[in-house]
């Protein structure tokens, strides 16, 4: 029985078929991936694909995984370019002064 903690914080689950559902120590076994950046996004996608192409997990599953992927994947990176432009106008009021 699988006794981690669970993460409160943004989670994907992906389920994977291990064994035989009718006992003898098969059953289903569940990963957490923490999806807080292109990386985490980057290794999902990449686990996605190999169970797709290792026949673990359905289609449907894998295109709706790949789906929200790249749906975060545009998310994450609009947060990355609007602190990049918070910083440059901050450092653009602090120097406006300077000119003049």
């Amino acid at each position: 029985m699988n006794q981690r903690k669970k993460n409160t914080s943004k989670v994907c689950e992906a389920g994977k078929t291990t064994g035989s559902d009718q006992g003898g120590g098969g059953g289903k076994r569940v990963y957490s991936i923490s999806l807080k950046n292109s990386e985490d996004v980057r290794r999902l996608l990449s686990a996605t694909i190999n169970q797709l192409r290792r026949r673990e997990i359905p289609v449907d599953v894998a295109r709706t995984i790949i789906y929200g992927s790249s749906v975060l994947l545009a998310v994450l990176e609009q947060g990355t370019i609007e602190k990049r432009l918070s910083k440059l106008e901050e450092a653009v009021q602090s120097t406006e002064g300077q000119w003049r």
